[in-house]
C-alpha cells in the first residue's frame, strides 16, 4: 500500500488484524496446540526506513567480510 493511501483507518486495521492474529496464538495456545508464527499486517515503509536498512546491511556485511578476513589471517598463521 503506497503511503500517500495510509491513513487512521488502515493503520487501525492493520493493528485489529495484528491482535487477532494474537487472539488466535492464545487460543490455540490454550488447546494444547502449538501456534505458528503470526506474520504482522503489512505496513508501509518510508525512504528513510529503507535507508536505514540498508545502511545496517551494509554494516553488518562489512562486519562480516572483516571476521572471515581474521578468520582467513588466523588460519594462516596456525596452520593444523
Amino acid at each position: 500500500m503506497p503511503l500517500s493511501e495510509y491513513d487512521t483507518h488502515a493503520s487501525l486495521l492493520a493493528d485489529v488484524i495484528d491482535r487477532l492474529g494474537d487472539v488466535l496464538s492464545v487460543l490455540m495456545a490454550q488447546g494444547g496446540g502449538k501456534p505458528g508464527q503470526i506474520t504482522p499486517a503489512p505496513r508501509p515503509v518510508t525512504g528513510v526506513e529503507r535507508a536505514r536498512k540498508r545502511m545496517a546491511d551494509e554494516k553488518h556485511d562489512a562486519l562480516v567480510a572483516e571476521v572471515n578476513a581474521a578468520m582467513q589471517r588466523w588460519d594462516a598463521a596456525h596452520p593444523g
